[in-house]
């Protein structure tokens, strides 16, 4: 399991730099397809924070809730092994907590390059095609109150 652990650390990209032995040790058994963008776990992460984050008033990870964080941790962590104690390892935590960052901010970028798309290239009314799974009142507030700078 430590080498499962070594693995996630590097698909989480932690702020702490991973060492070449630890890369080489990750593709020699066999786990480098876990890295990347089709990476389970990202996956889940990104499924549990789109179904589970409000829109209106959190405009990163860090301003949402204890308990809907927890939530969205604890759904994947019902699912994989993350580390042997995650709840005492704060490596692990950190680097959970910075991939959750990663995918609020890269889901929320998408919404936006969106909303520009439909507008600029498109020429159609944007609130009439909101962003995939977003509420139509979510939507008017991202386009009304988040990006009015790009009406």
């Amino acid at each position: 399991m430590e080498n499962l652990f070594t693995c996630i650390n590097l698909v989480f990209q932690m702020m702490l730099t991973v060492t070449m032995v630890e890369v080489l040790r990750i593709e020699w058994l066999g786990m480098a397809p876990m890295i990347g963008t089709n990476c389970l776990i990202c996956w889940k992460l990104f499924t549990w924070a789109r179904r589970m984050c409000p829109i209106k008033g959190i405009p990163t990870w860090r301003h949402v809730d204890e308990a809907t964080q927890s939530a969205i941790i604890q759904s994947v962590l019902d699912k994989f092994k993350i580390s042997d104690d995650y709840y005492g390892n704060l490596v692990a935590q950190q680097a959970v907590h910075r991939k959750c960052y990663n995918i609020h901010r890269n889901w929320r970028h998408n919404m936006k390059l969106h909303y520009k798309h439909v507008k600029n290239v498109l020429h159609v009314d944007p609130y009439s095609h909101p962003y995939e799974h977003v509420t139509q009142e979510d939507w008017r507030h991202l386009i009304d109150d988040v990006w009015k700078i790009y009406k």
